[in-house]
């Protein structure tokens, strides 16, 4: 039970209370839940049926699957009941009657002086981290830190904070070798700026960057040493060809035109999930270009077992089986896919045709109502299949008279099961051109397209 399993050891309430959130840490305890709901279903079978209802991950196999009964891990983080010697009851004095008592633990939390320079993270990041003040948990979220998406070979903004106007000292910026950053160092209490305590610096990674640093502000501040720091996420950046007449989706596998246009690859180390063996297992390149008007997409897809088994009214969940997912933004850097245009291709349904589906986007469901104006095609080679894809800015809500930049993602995803039931999950590997654990739903983390006018 909890928090009864460690007060059986003897610690009073007040120890207890110091081992959640003194120096020890928060105590997390694991819990198997058995106990039925009142309807005498088990938690476990309540959450497969909602995911297996899901718009966008929704399919059979979530509604029975054994892992959601799994053991679970529960850490405690704020609490509105005294705690009793002998604990062994989570619904003890719930629900409470009345004024809600003082919460307890309180006043633990050691303040700690404003850092004088601070990295700001991402906006969702921020506004979770709001949140955890605002509900005095801050010790739940001590391992976050700023965590910041850069485009490889051009300078970045990276935003800034400085801490008090009274602060005096210095602080350096430190990157690694082979990276740049605009100013190097600080003046604190000369380069503060009265109207706002934001500055911008700019950070330009290396041509090629995809290996995560960090970046720190170090220096002496008012007699004390001060280091603080930040994750720099590199994503790669392209540049897509204007054409007069994109090459046709169906023209021949070996055609000139689709073979003269510039290829990017996707190899078998990018991975974001799973793992691979090797290039032949998993890999791909691909090749793009516009006219103005829609975008011309080719992915050629090395694997040595294509998988085939999802059925023709079963256009949903592409990661479940081999797949190319096509991921555009027109706000290039969102937080979110809402305004995004994500595409999932199934290179064959069982009839063996090319199916697509919007996914997890501003309008999630099969291409033939969501992008009418989009074409797919595809073809099986030697060693894996090919994917083509044309498909009009409009419907990606792109306009290229307000910018030239969009962001863009290529994911590959593999399952190698042989014999595979209809619709079994059987993915193995996920690949991408920018990979990120997490990349289909985070625009920050995708790469950088421009449109050659």
């Amino acid at each position: 039970r909890f928090p009864g399993q460690i007060l059986q050891e003897g610690l009073s309430p007040w120890q207890v209370r110091k081992l959640y959130h003194g120096g020890a840490g928060p105590f997390t305890a694991t819990v198997t839940v058995t106990i039925p709901l009142p309807d005498g279903r088990l938690p476990a079978v309540v959450a497969g049926e909602a995911l297996s209802q899901h718009r966008s991950q929704g399919f059979g196999g979530f509604a029975g699957a054994p892992w959601l009964g799994r053991p679970q891990q529960l850490q405690l983080v704020k609490s509105v009941v005294p705690f009793q010697d002998g604990e062994g009851d989570l619904f003890r004095g719930l629900p409470v009657d009345g004024p809600l008592p003082p919460r307890i633990p309180s006043g633990w939390v050691d303040p700690q002086p404003a850092a004088p320079v601070r990295f700001l993270p991402r906006p969702a990041v921020a506004r979770y981290e709001e949140w955890i003040r605002e509900q005095g948990v801050e010790h739940t979220a001590t391992a976050f830190g700023p965590d910041i998406p850069v485009v490889a070979g051009e300078a970045t903004p990276v935003p800034i904070e400085l801490g008090d106007e009274g602060d005096s000292g210095r602080v350096d910026f430190v990157v690694p070798d082979g990276w740049r950053i605009e100013p190097a160092g600080l003046e604190l209490g000369t380069d503060r700026r009265p109207a706002s305590p934001f500055r911008i610096l700019q950070v330009t990674p290396p041509a090629g960057a995809s290996t995560d640093v960090e970046i720190a502000a170090a220096g002496t501040v008012d007699g004390r040493e001060v280091r603080v720091a930040a994750r720099l996420h590199p994503v790669p950046r392209l540049r897509i060809p204007r054409m007069d007449r994109l090459p046709a989706p169906d023209a021949p596998v070996d055609d000139v035109v689709w073979a003269g246009l510039p290829a990017q690859g996707i190899e078998s180390t990018r991975t974001w999930q799973g793992r691979n063996d090797g290039p032949a297992d998993s890999s791909a390149e691909f090749r793009i270009a516009h006219d103005g008007r829609r975008i011309a997409v080719e992915v050629r897809v090395a694997d040595d077992r294509v998988v085939s088994n999802i059925e023709p009214d079963d256009i949903r969940g592409h990661w479940r089986s081999d797949s190319v997912e096509l991921c555009f933004d027109p706000e290039p850097g969102s937080e979110h896919t809402l305004g995004a245009f994500k595409v999932g291709i199934f290179p064959f349904d069982r009839s063996g045709r090319v199916r697509g589906a919007r996914d997890a986007d501003r309008d999630a469901g099969p291409v033939e109502r969501t992008a009418p104006g989009t074409r797919l095609w595809s073809a099986r080679v030697a060693g894996g299949y090919v994917i083509r894809a044309w498909i009009p800015l409009a419907e990606i809500g792109f306009d290229p008279a307000r910018g030239r930049r969009i962001g863009f993602n290529v994911l590959v995803y593999d399952g190698d099961k042989e014999g595979a039931a209809p619709g079994e999950n059987i993915n193995e590997c996920r690949l991408a051109w920018a990979p990120r654990s997490g990349v289909q739903g985070r625009p920050e983390d995708w790469g950088r397209a421009d449109l050659d006018e």
